[in-house]
């Protein structure tokens, strides 16, 4: 639930942005009626709003990509990027995959090096309570 959450509190952030400094340039760089009369220059405006759009285009894209790399369960930042595969044996065998893992132990993410047939989405992979784990591989030992 942090995972949708958060995608929800970025969302809402750049939406907010959007808004105030949409205000801001209409604000600012108002076109009056006068600038439709020959030799008038509204292309302040026009680049204003330009260089607006791609702004939040560009963090639309880095909310996403930065969404892609978190936990699902904790939403916590994905760490410890392990290469597995071979580039050698790609197209059989061992495809190279990139492979991250929670510092909280909810899971681990592969992400395909290779895509032969178009994008692939990562594969999420849940993990059990390892600490349950860990101390039954620790008391089978006493």
């Amino acid at each position: 639930m942090k995972y949708w959450g958060l995608l929800l509190a970025k969302i809402v952030a750049i939406a907010g942005f959007a808004w105030g400094t949409n205000w801001l340039i209409h604000e600012f760089y108002r076109v009056p009626v006068e600038t439709l009369l020959p030799g008038s220059k509204p292309e302040t405006h026009f680049f204003a709003t330009m260089l607006w759009a791609h702004a939040i285009a560009g963090l639309c894209w880095a909310a996403m990509v930065d969404q892609r790399y978190r936990c699902r369960t904790c939403a916590t930042r994905l760490r410890m990027p392990v290469a597995t595969g071979s580039w050698g044996r790609a197209t059989l065998f061992g495809r190279p995959k990139m492979e991250y893992i929670c510092p909280y132990g909810h899971g681990t993410m592969n992400i395909s090096q290779l895509q032969l047939t178009g994008r692939e989405t990562p594969e999420w992979d849940r993990h059990g309570d390892m600490w349950k784990e860990l101390e039954s591989i620790g008391s089978s030992r006493d």
